[in-house]
């Protein structure tokens, strides 16, 4: 039923790791839901992110650890201390967490799949912080769940069985008194839409940033690529799985379909695995004791590679420091040089600007003196040319005045030979009259 208008909502998305928990996150952020602000870093295992806040993750892993526990704890989903007692200093912080990661906002998104084993402290937290927490429970075939997590962890499909088993199953405890909804990972994938229309349905909330936007981009997220493992086979002709996790999967498979469970699968696969443990618990914590102490040994033998490794890394940043030094010093010399050489340039360029000048003043000077050359020559050739005319003129004159001359000097001649014969003729004459005058 919805809630009234003052109560803020809180979708808690729980389930065991990678059944689509992260997908689920990001589908109900885009549909209006706020993320907290300091969301986890994507990571090789999740590409597309993890969608869960940093400080959750810090808060579940220290509670666990304080009563010796851990996410891959194959018993974390029976009956355990943390499962039971409340620290309330830590629920105060965890609320305080809360209100610091989401602010004001009356919807928010809250997933880490280790709320699944410790749903009642978060929900002791997230009411403290005013919020009235609604579950979406993830269910993904366990195999498929159990060949991620080989491929991510290295785990046998044992462990991992036993550790799906024992996240739903505290999944399933922790959330029955509130309102919940189960969700399949393969209908996530095949038609979202749905999913979300019966997650507001059932859970009585309103998804405010239902747009055809968020749509488009919801479509955009939720490929077919999100999925690595796909597990064809159904769970129950697999012989060699445990029976209790066949069993509990097909009463999460038929919650995710809406229907009525056939049967108390839960608690009596709870009752199993609590036997289990009270069984091999002892063994385990040996063998855990055991790893412990061999992890404390490479622990030592990490602490002093790392302090020889520091040492290492010591001369090696003083070698470096020393290398950049000389690298300094003949950045500088570079510079020094460069300088030196934008002096030589610089000067290069006057001297060539300035020759330019002078060549182009020469240039001119030699242009001009070609020129009045060729005047002159002009002049000259003009003048020679007149020269050779006049003396041409004068030949041709002199030629003509000797020709006179010499045609005078035969007249003269002609008339001084006439005036001689005349006078040698009067001479004779006057000779014989005086011959004759004696006579």
């Amino acid at each position: 039923m919805a809630e009234g208008p003052r109560k803020k909502i809180a979708l808690v998305v729980v389930g065991m790791h990678r059944s689509g928990t992260s997908a689920m996150a990001r589908l109900l952020s885009l549909s209006g839901a706020a993320l907290p602000s300091d969301l986890m870093a994507a990571g090789i295992d999740n590409p597309t992110g993890f969608w869960e806040s940093t400080d959750v993750a810090r808060i579940n892993d220290q509670i666990l650890a304080h009563y010796g526990s851990a996410w891959d704890d194959v018993f974390s989903g029976a009956q355990q201390p943390f499962a039971n007692e409340i620290d309330e200093t830590l629920v105060a912080e965890a609320a305080a967490a809360i209100n610091q990661l989401y602010g004001p906002a009356p919807l928010i998104v809250l997933k880490d799949p280790r709320v699944s084993v410790l749903g009642r402290f978060w929900r002791a937290a997230l009411e403290q912080a005013g919020y009235r927490p609604r579950y979406v429970v993830m269910v993904r075939n366990p195999l498929e769940v159990a060949a991620s997590l080989a491929k991510r962890n290295g785990f046998s499909r044992e462990k991992s069985l036993l550790l799906w088993s024992s996240y739903m199953i505290a999944a399933e405890r922790d959330t029955r008194d509130a309102p919940r909804v189960f969700v399949s990972y393969d209908h996530l994938l095949g038609d979202w839409r749905a999913n979300l229309s019966r997650i507001e349905r059932e859970l009585g909330v309103t998804l405010p940033g239902r747009t055809s936007t968020a749509s488009v981009e919801a479509d955009r997220f939720l490929t077919s690529e999100l999925r690595h493992h796909v597990e064809r086979v159904p769970l129950e002709a697999h012989s060699s799985v445990w029976a209790p996790a066949k069993s509990l999967h097909a009463w999460f498979t038929a919650a995710a379909e809406g229907e009525t469970p056939p049967n108390l699968a839960p608690e009596q696969v709870e009752e199993e695995l609590s036997d289990l443990r009270d069984l091999f618990g002892p063994i385990l914590a040996e063998a855990q004791m055991t790893v412990q102490e061999q992890v404390a040994v490479i622990a030592t033998l990490r602490a002093d590679n790392e302090r020889e490794r520091q040492e290492a890394l010591a001369i090696l940043e003083q070698q470096r420091r020393e290398g950049l030094e000389a690298l300094a010093f003949v950045e500088q010399q570079r510079r020094d040089d460069q300088e030196a050489l934008a002096v030589i340039e610089q000067q290069r360029q006057q001297d060539a600007a300035q020759f330019a000048v002078e060549r182009d003043m020469r240039l001119a000077d030699l242009h001009r003196l070609e020129r009045e050359e060729r005047e002159v020559r002009d002049q000259f050739e003009g003048f020679l040319a007149e020269t050779n005319a006049a003396l041409e003129q004068r030949d041709i004159l002199l030629v003509q005045a000797r020709k006179r001359w010499l045609d005078d000097e035969q007249v003269a001649r002609d008339e001084l030979e006439a005036f001689k014969n005349n006078i040698e003729q009067a001479l004779s004459e006057r000779d014989m009259s005086l011959v004759r005058a004696r006579k």
